[in-house]
């Protein structure tokens, strides 16, 4: 994985926890658990190794 996928999926991991966040200080519960999804979906990524081919294709 390049440095610019590492880059983005930091910035979605982020986003994630941000949103998460958000939801939970605002009690909007569909925000905290969108936020949640996406930190599940980049954690189970990065677990994968799904998210680009290791000959960088």
């Amino acid at each position: 994985m390049g440095v610019p996928d590492e880059a983005k999926k930091k910035s979605e991991e982020l986003a994630g926890q941000a949103q998460d966040a958000f939801g939970r200080v605002t009690e909007e519960r569909d925000l905290d658990t969108a936020g949640k999804g996406d930190q599940v979906k980049n954690d189970a990524e990065d677990a994968s190794g799904q998210g680009k081919d290791p000959s960088g294709q």
